[in-house]
């Protein structure tokens, strides 16, 4: 399908998934380097402005008061939501300075920087009610081996909740880094399903999202709050209150984002455009 860089990416007409040519991922240093996930902005992240596929799941809210483990926790601002919803939430990421973010800003404590691999080897079987990957399974490369080890740890009836990037989504709206070695699969709805199934699970629900918000959010930057987010950030006696004041007029920012957004969701909605992002609930049979 296409080339970048040493990685080709092939397209599997069987099962729809797209995928990379080695399949091989680029480790904790790449994640630890990589702009997106080292900028200002992961200091200023909040539960107000969880992403859409998080969104879900806390309307969803399969087993409440359960035990979560959230694959990919970042800076944790879903992880927070998640116990506000009554969850007893363990999060998982490959950047160290992220999970700091989030002891710090969140009081979280439950944070490992390790693979769901590793980080199974010490968990029972069975031992969990929930698992929720976000933005996470097109990063790994086995899949089929990712879904396993999470049915694992689910107890009978647990719940796995997933969102990918939807490969079909017109070019305009696909993100720069949805490649190798960044992204090396790529999902439909199809595709999804039919791992999640293979997998073991019942998929429960699967939702599209139509949306030009990561088109607005790339392209219209507001380039003052990022600089204010730098200045915040240089100025480490600026106290407690001037990076609540960030974090406000960030989520303020994100929120005014969905509002111009809601024109377009609804355009794309009306001439059926494929989704961008795609969110999955599934269950492990009692």
């Amino acid at each position: 399908m296409e080339r970048h860089g040493a990685y080709a990416l092939h397209r599997c007409r069987h099962c729809d998934v797209q995928f990379a040519d080695p399949l091989q991922e680029p480790g904790q240093q790449y994640y630890e380097t990589l702009w997106r996930y080292n900028g200002p902005e992961i200091h200023f992240t909040s539960p107000w402005a969880l992403n859409w596929d998080q969104r879900c799941f806390l309307r969803d809210k399969p087993r409440p008061s359960g035990r979560l483990l959230d694959i990919g926790c970042g800076t944790g601002y879903f992880a927070v939501a998640a116990q506000r919803a009554g969850y007893h939430v363990t999060g998982l990421d490959l950047n160290r300075a992220q999970l700091e973010i989030a002891r710090q800003s969140f009081g979280l404590a439950d944070l490992h920087a390790t693979t769901l691999a590793e980080y199974a080897r010490g968990v029972p079987a069975g031992s969990l009610d929930v698992v929720t990957a976000f933005q996470v399974l097109e990063h790994v490369a086995a899949p089929m081996d990712f879904v396993a080890e999470a049915v694992r740890l689910l107890t009978a009836g647990g719940y796995f909740a997933v969102g990918v990037p939807n490969w079909r989504v017109w070019q305009v709206f696909r993100e720069p880094l949805d490649c190798p070695p960044h992204h090396l699969t790529r999902w439909s709805a199809a595709s999804l399903v039919r791992a999640l199934e293979r997998g073991g699970l019942q998929v429960i629900t699967v939702r599209e999202h139509r949306s030009a918000y990561s088109f607005f959010l790339r392209h219209l930057r507001l380039g003052i709050l990022r600089r204010v987010m730098k200045r915040s950030r240089s100025e480490p006696d600026a106290g407690d209150a001037r990076h609540q004041a960030v974090v406000a007029l960030s989520v303020i920012k994100a929120r005014m984002l969905v509002l111009a957004d809601l024109p377009a969701r609804a355009l794309l909605t009306a001439i059926r455009a494929p989704a961008g992002l795609l969110y999955a609930l599934a269950r492990r049979p009692p």
